[in-house]
């Protein structure tokens, strides 16, 4: 049974300073243990400026401590106190957050890439390749249309978060398209009418195929109901767009919406339609005037197609510009014939000839496993950057590694004697793609919005068609949120997290059905050979800290919504993993003890490191599956998100990247993860009982160690599941107090085997978390240290034994799911609220956040000492607010709110320091599609007043000016 602990709203008070109340937290000032100078022997990355203030092993070492006889063990021990000791604010000194980098735009392009856009997250942006240097963007999902048309430059990435926030833009100007609005309606519109743009044709009878990177450039393949048809866009002379449609076994009956069109139309005597787009002059011309006709209706130009017959092509000539109405578009349609598109599609020549080698850098063989590094060719022709999202092996071991930038690169040598590794770039062009599969002899690529076969046709090396799996599924346009996956079971089904549920897909990939809901920013993702499928959240709003989670129907975890919670598997501590990469089953016989056992592993990109996910085996006595993790030594050079076995070797590989809130030191990595053949000295197993623990290891122990209760501390605490972002760790048993429960430890035995110790904990109960901290020693005489932190929803059977403790009657067996739900429903969560004394002469400032972390107004004006009623209205798809400070004091108030995360009441207190003293104004946090009307007297004095969102993250992208006038 779970319960829940509502309005919790005060931390444990266990010091005073001058009246003010002190928070419950570790400072490296008071405990050695929380002392970032210390604790970083035997890390080989520790003297790099992103881990300058790093707070290594900070459970251990508090663990440690107290297990200390000359430390007293307080009734409730100080809770972890943030990355870098908390001195930096929630996310540490080098967190990136607002950190800008431009060097996607020197990346070279080629001719076409798929992003967000502005508009629709499935948009492939193309370069057209002429003279004028046109470019145009081709959405299916919006009726298979090519949305719009600029001149200019091609795209543009904002910079904030290296581009991957906002998508790509179109750099020039738009001289025909449709407007935004149009987009977005068409890609929710099931069925045609006269107004929708592109094909109006009814969404169930239009089917993407897939796009072929051809020699003349993207060509897109669909079908419309039972008819296949060929799709291409070229510039020509004179500033001429042709947009070429082949009709591979006909077309009865269809009319295509090409741009918007308004005004009056008349037509010339060669036939070319021209008339007016707002201030522009456009020209139409279609080769086949028996087959099809132009038209303006409701404000587009329409192409009428009847009769068209098999293998029958059409071109559709036209331009902005005003002379080529004259004398463009007549010439263009007289031109010799061409190839049929049939043919073109499938002519590519080779593109990228640059072979880059490397050689592996061994680790030394110290340990059991050990990580190799295999460099990256960070300086290449293209510049393209090393993001890295995911790694695939076919048979061969071939990796298959694809970058955020859209790139995929092949990687081959990984197992020579020489230890010489190649770099071949094999695709390119992608949507942010972040999840890889090969099944059914293709490889599957998960983009923003499809899953994409990336095929390699002509066998040269490189990839020429990129096919539609599946597109049954919508991602978000402009936002950090990606689409996460992707796992494939053994039934076919696929599987992927897109926006903030889970879905599976059908093996045809004709559908999706959504499974949990209620997930933030799923980058973790992995499955089990028993197809259990797994995700894990990063930490923020209704996510307490990084989580593991089972997929299951129905299942909800709280983000954008107020419904029951359901229990995860366990949660990870913020000190062991603060942003959860992935998850990888690692079955291989070469891979040691962790590989015969078919042990489960997590994958941080927050901390570069990794750790065993073990699962009690005690789930049958106690109904619950659950989890503990068990941290593993090794780092990695950047932020590590997926991880592969190598069928050649039988070894695990990881590939990561640089982002926000990690340690990366690189823009990306490739590590092999090496078994030695070392004893590994951790543990491979457990099982919960009512009175303790069993932990099982691959090596015997020395018993006389092992069972000394001294060498063994357990502590437990639980989290907040919340609006607040994170939670800071709470007391299980003073569930109003910051910090974790002392467990005494009052035996420990080891079985006949010398190979599974037994701790017994009289008082141990449920818990979102729990340490057993293990000081033993190998029966060969090695010392060593452990630690395994499971979630604990149900105790097993008791266990007695000669000289055990009675069993505890009067604790809490119940486990006690902390969150806020309850309160979700008083008036100060509903959408629409203010604050301030109600004046209602006062002048209305209306102030909107809009996608990409951003106000829609970068300043407004208010006279001085006036009444201001500031609306904030709250467009995005998470929570934001509006706080107004005086000149000079945006950094000060910016990270002083940086720092309120371990405050159980800073969403109470919307995010603003207690000191006010450089605060003007504020509004309250705002949900997603909520309303904030606070009321306030502007400043007497006239000047520039910045304004910014200090929800957690925000302040140094949200910015603006109040203007006093």
């Amino acid at each position: 049974m779970k319960k829940h602990y509502t309005h919790l709203i005060l931390g444990a008070l266990l010091a005073t300073q001058a009246g003010a109340a002190e928070l419950n937290v570790a400072k490296g000032s008071k405990h050695p243990y929380a002392d970032t100078s210390k604790g970083r022997d035997g890390y080989q990355l520790a003297n790099e400026t992103a881990n300058e203030k790093r707070l290594y092993d900070f459970y251990q070492r508090q663990a440690d401590y107290y297990m200390d006889p000359k430390n007293p063990i307080p009734a409730i021990i100080p809770s972890y106190p943030g990355l870098d000791g908390g001195e930096h604010g929630h996310w540490g000194k080098h967190n990136q957050n607002g950190y800008k980098d431009g060097r996607w735009n020197e990346m070279g392009q080629s001719s076409f890439v798929g992003q967000q856009g502005p508009v629709s997250p499935d948009s492939i942006a193309i370069q057209l390749g002429g003279p004028n240097h046109l470019h145009t963007v081709f959405s299916a999902k919006s009726n298979l249309t090519f949305a719009r048309f600029w001149d200019g430059n091609f795209v543009h990435f904002n910079p904030y978060r290296w581009g991957t926030s906002s998508g790509a833009a179109p750099a020039g100007k738009t001289i025909l398209g449709f407007a935004d609005g149009k987009v977005r309606k068409s890609r929710g519109q099931q069925k045609a009418n006269a107004s929708s743009i592109g094909w109006q044709v009814d969404k169930k009878e239009q089917k993407y195929i897939g796009m072929y990177d051809a020699d003349c450039g993207p060509v897109f393949e669909y079908q419309l109901g039972g008819s296949t048809v060929l799709d291409h866009v070229s510039e020509l002379d004179n500033k001429v767009l042709c947009r070429r449609l082949e009709f591979t076994n006909g077309l009865k009956n269809a009319t295509l919406a090409l741009f918007e069109a308004k005004g009056d139309a008349k037509t010339l005597s060669d036939g070319t339609l021209t008339g007016s787009a707002g201030k522009q002059t456009w020209s139409a011309l279609v080769s086949d005037k028996e087959h099809c006709r132009l038209e303006v209706t409701n404000g587009m130009l329409l192409v009428h197609f009847k009769g068209m017959a098999k293998g029958s092509s059409v071109e559709i000539y036209f331009s902005a510009d005003e002379s080529a109405a004259s004398k463009g578009l007549a010439s263009s349609g007289t031109k010799a014939s061409q190839p049929a598109l049939s043919q073109l599609a499938h002519e590519r020549k080779s593109k990228w000839s640059d072979t880059y080698t490397v050689d592996i850098k061994r680790g030394a063989d110290d340990a059991a496993y050990v990580v190799d590094t295999i460099p990256l060719p960070f300086k290449n022709e293209n510049k393209s950057l090393m993001f890295f999202t995911d790694i695939v092996f076919d048979q061969s071991g071939t990796a298959y590694i694809s970058t955020l930038m859209g790139e995929i690169w092949k990687v081959t040598g990984l197992t020579s004697k020489d230890g010489k590794v190649t770099w071949d770039k094999f695709a390119t062009g992608l949507n942010q793609p972040f999840g890889m599969k090969i099944w059914d002899g293709k490889l599957h690529v998960l983009e923003r919005e499809q899953i994409t076969t990336v095929e390699d046709l002509n066998g040269d090396g490189e990839a020429d068609f990129y096919g539609n799996f599946s597109n049954a599924f919508q991602g978000l346009p402009g936002s950090h949120t990606h689409t996460f996956g992707m796992e494939r079971d053994s039934k076919g089904y696929t599987y992927l997290v897109a926006q903030w549920a889970a879905y599976r897909i059908s093996p045809d990939g004709q559908t999706s059905e959504e499974l949990t809901k209620g997930l933030r920013n799923c980058m973790g993702f992995g499955k089990m050979s028993d197809d259990t499928i797994l995700v894990g959240p990063q930490e923020g709003t209704n996510t307490p800290t990084s989580t593991v989670i089972e997929l299951k129907k129905g299942d909800n975890h709280g983000f954008k919504n107020k419904d029951a919670l359901s229990i995860p598997l366990g949660y990870v501590p913020r000190g062991v993993d603060n942003s959860t990469g992935g998850f990888l089953e690692v079955d291989s016989e070469r891979w040691g003890p962790l590989g015969k056992n078919k042990t489960l592993i997590g994958i941080c990109y927050g901390y570069g490191s990794w750790y065993q996910i073990l699962f009690d085996e005690n789930a049958k006595t106690t109904g619950h599956r659950q989890i503990a993790s068990v941290p593993m030594p090794g780092e990695f050079l950047s932020g590590v998100t997926r991880g592969a076995v190598n069928p050649a070797d039988g070894q695990v590989y990881l590939v990561g990247l640089d982002g926000w809130g990690d340690y990366a030191i690189h823009d990306g990595c490739l590590h092999r993860l090496r078994y030695t053949g070392k004893d590994i000295h951790q543990p491979v197993g457990y099982e919960v009982f009512d009175n303790g623990i069993k932990v099982n290891f691959p090596e015997a122990l020395d018993a006389k160690f092992a069972s000394n209760k001294a060498n063994h501390f357990a502590q437990m605490w639980n989290y907040k599941n919340s609006r607040q972002y994170g939670s800071p760790e709470y007391s299980v048993k003073n569930p109003e107090s910051l910090g974790h429960d002392p467990l005494p430890v009052t035996s420990a035995m080891l079985s006949e085997d010398g190979k599974s110790l037994f701790v017994e904990i009289p008082d141990l109960q449920p818990a979102m978390q729990m340490q057993l901290r293990m000081h033993l020693k190998s029966k060969e005489g090695v010392k060593f240290q452990s630690d395994i932190f499971p979630t604990i929803v149900h105790l097993g059977k008791f266990i007695n034994f000669a000289g055990a403790q009675p069993k505890n009657e009067t604790k809490d067996r119940e486990f006690h799911l902390m969150s806020d739900r309850d309160s979700n429903n008083s008036k100060e969560d509903d959408l629409n609220t203010q604050s301030g004394k109600v004046d209602e002469h006062a002048r209305q400032v209306k102030v909107k956040t809009i996608m990409g972390l951003k106000y829609n107004l970068k300043d407004f004006k208010v006279k001085a000492g006036e009444s201001v009623a500031l609306v904030l209205h709250n467009e995005d798809s998470m929570p934001h607010n509006l706080v107004i400070v005086k000149p000079g004091a945006k950094q000060k108030v910016g990270e002083a709110a940086f720092k309120m995360m371990n405050d159980p009441k800073a969403l109470e207190k919307s995010y603003v320091p207690d000191d006010k003293a450089d605060v003007v104004a504020f509004t309250k946090v705002v949900d997603p599609k909520g309303t904030h009307t606070t009321y306030f007297v502007a400043p007497k004095e006239k000047g520039k007043y910045p304004f910014i969102c200090t929800f957690p993250g925000h302040w140094q992208v949200m910015q603006g000016v109040m203007i006093v006038e």
